[in-house]
């Protein structure tokens, strides 16, 4: 599904994931390509994502986060420049770690990690025959 049509149809993004939240963000992040600013739930990878009060603001899962999210709604729809600074910031941050190769380099050191510790891990499971 292409998105780009519906992120240059709206203002703000409102990531409302529940529970332990979203877990990777691709919209979260595809939005802030676009210049919008988010309204997330304080929970999962929103929040390696935005940053609060700088790229969108962050509010509570559940009934606690209700409120506050209204009111984050509210407040970025009558602030046109909130919310265009924060855009713009959040912008600024998909270009400095979140583009292709920034995941990619991000991938492979996990990756690497992983193999590092199932080669270490193997190596003592084998020794102990």
């Amino acid at each position: 599904m292409k998105v780009a049509p519906y992120l240059a149809a709206i203002d703000v993004l409102v990531q409302n994931s529940q529970a332990r939240g979203e877990c990777f963000g691709r919209i979260t992040i595809e939005a802030m390509a676009f210049k919008l600013p988010v309204l997330g739930t304080a929970a999962g990878g929103t929040m390696e994502i935005v940053v609060n009060r700088t790229t969108g603001l962050l509010h509570n899962t559940g009934k606690d986060g209700v409120l506050p999210l209204a009111k984050n709604i509210v407040k970025l729809a009558t602030d046109v420049e909130m919310r265009m600074r924060m855009g713009k910031k959040g912008y600024e941050r998909v270009k400095e770690m979140f583009l292709e190769h920034h995941m990619s380099h991000r991938i492979a050191s996990v990756l690497k990690e992983v193999l590092q510790h199932a080669k270490t891990h193997s190596r003592t499971t084998n020794s102990d025959i």
